[in-house]
């Protein structure tokens, strides 16, 4: 029998990803369509046409599953925004590209109904929303205080906490759309608007924390 190619993985393995690819899709669904409340482990056990304890192999709760969800839906970003804060580019140019890919992200249909859950089941359901914190907000901030860091030390902005700068940056975004997200009239929300946003809040943001 041939020894399996290091890297490589094998069909099990192969399956086993797929269905977990497929049980997540189906949870998301779920959610979207049914709320967290009314999504139950048995519920997506009988969509999927397995048992219980097949679908617990995967996630053993519904909390994890709403865990996998999240990433799935988030891991392109958060691996897009790796790549626009290029330490090798002026503080300006990232800052301008993460507020428009990040304006562009949260008006997005999916990005909007998976907020929208979060809101308007958070106050039943809280830990819905620190997993949210968790595995979107905290990582989006984690990854541009990275940037920050590396901006501190080459002298591009002032010293200081970069995870505050990253902090302060989101929430200026985030001020910026708030309005559109919780009524959900983010149609309006067009590229002419992010753009005229991104603008203010890039100049907004430099001049209070980039070095003179």
């Amino acid at each position: 029998m041939p020894s399996k190619i290091k890297g490589v993985p094998s069909r099990r393995e192969e399956r086993q990803s797929d269905r977990r690819q497929f049980i997540i899709a189906v949870a998301r669904r779920s959610f979207l369509q049914d709320g967290y409340a009314q999504t139950t482990m048995s519920g997506i056990a009988a969509t999927l046409g397995g048992s219980k304890s097949t679908l617990w192999r995967y996630f053993p709760s519904k909390e994890e599953l709403f865990t996998a969800v999240l990433d799935q839906a988030t891991s392109e970003y958060h691996k897009r925004l790796c790549l626009i804060l290029d330490p090798s580019e002026d503080v300006a140019t990232a800052v301008e590209r993460f507020c428009f890919n990040f304006l562009k992200t949260v008006t997005s249909a999916d990005a909007l109904s998976l907020y929208r859950l979060v809101v308007g089941e958070g106050a039943r359901f809280p830990e819905i929303g620190q997993i949210y914190h968790a595995r979107v907000q905290s990582v989006t901030n984690k990854i541009l205080a990275n940037y920050f860091a590396k901006a501190m030390s080459c002298g591009s902005l002032r010293e200081g906490n970069p995870l505050r700068l990253a902090q302060a940056l989101r929430g200026l975004c985030i001020s910026k759309v708030e309005d559109f997200l919780l009524s959900g009239a983010t149609e309006i929300y067009r590229d002419e608007v992010i753009d005229s946003d991104v603008n203010e809040v890039r100049d907004i943001f430099l001049r209070a924390f980039a070095r003179n």
